[in-house]
């Protein structure tokens, strides 16, 4: 009885430390540049995604993939289509999405922000991860610029009500970017909301979260004014999307060292008693 009961007891221990390490909120890297207008002007941004690269390479020991819309053949329509999925290069990480147009060149203020290609969309959109990732990363360009007046919206024609409104998803009849995660216990998580709002014409920012306590499978990217009429949509532009695989902790691995080297302890302390 005594062996089982230690060992129970050090994974017990084992259990509330890492719980204590899974209250922790999601880190978030950001950085935004107003009417940034082409790479060039992307100082802010890039910085930000030069932390959360550095960061998430320094707690895996490798870097994130990044999937960069290159390889896809401009014109690349996302929508219902499972043949073609974001490959975050390096990570063995793929993913499907749910809508968007590869676009090859600058279109409406929006551009890439390295090479030619990036995702152009008007819609909400979901990434679903073909295994869990502890860290998302993507550049975020020509958002927010759609101040909307809830009483004034419409979607064919007709003026919402205030019921319709609130079932609409995460408040989205502004033009506020939001990015959202379906966590394993069945509740949407708002991971961030923001960037200036109403921003300028053409402006870029740059979200990273990393969440090793918590990995993501399930990322809801918000554009709070999709399905609206046109005169009230706003288009982003999404590239270089940045993702890292779920890998054990470096300290959750010490932890079970410690727990199992407590539980071989006592045990040898305990058969030392016995024999004498």
């Amino acid at each position: 009885m005594t062996r089982p009961f230690l060992v129970s007891a050090a994974l017990a221990i084992v259990a509330a430390m890492a719980s204590l390490s899974a209250m922790a909120a999601p880190t978030v890297y950001f950085g935004e540049d107003q009417a940034a207008g082409s790479p060039a002007g992307l100082s802010a941004s890039n910085a930000a995604r030069d932390q959360f690269v550095q960061h998430l390479t320094q707690l895996l020991g490798t870097a994130p993939g990044v999937e960069d819309f290159e390889t896809l053949p401009a014109g690349t329509e996302f929508f219902n289509n499972l043949n073609d999925r974001l490959n975050f290069v390096g990570s063995g990480v793929t993913a499907s999405l749910t809508g968007g147009l590869v676009r090859n060149g600058p279109y409406n203020a929006r551009f890439a922000v390295s090479g030619q290609q990036y995702l152009d969309t008007s819609f909400n959109q979901r990434l679903l991860f073909d295994k869990p990732v502890v860290a998302f990363g993507l550049f975020v360009v020509d958002a927010n610029e759609v101040n909307n007046d809830p009483a004034a919206v419409t979607v064919s024609g007709q003026a919402l009500t205030p019921a319709q409104i609130d079932a609409r998803p995460f408040d989205s009849v502004d033009g506020i970017f939001r990015i959202v995660a379906l966590r394993q216990s069945g509740q949407f998580e708002v991971l961030f909301t923001g960037g200036s709002f109403p921003s300028r014409d053409s402006s870029a920012m740059f979200v990273g979260l990393i969440d090793t306590a918590d990995p993501f499978v399930d990322i809801r990217l918000i554009n709070g004014s999709s399905g609206l009429d046109l005169p009230f949509q706003d288009g982003f532009g999404y590239d270089r999307i940045y993702a890292a695989a779920a890998v054990p902790e470096p300290a959750t691995w010490w932890m079970m060292a410690i727990g199992l080297a407590c539980a071989a302890g006592w045990q040898r302390r305990l058969a030392r008693r016995i024999t004498a």
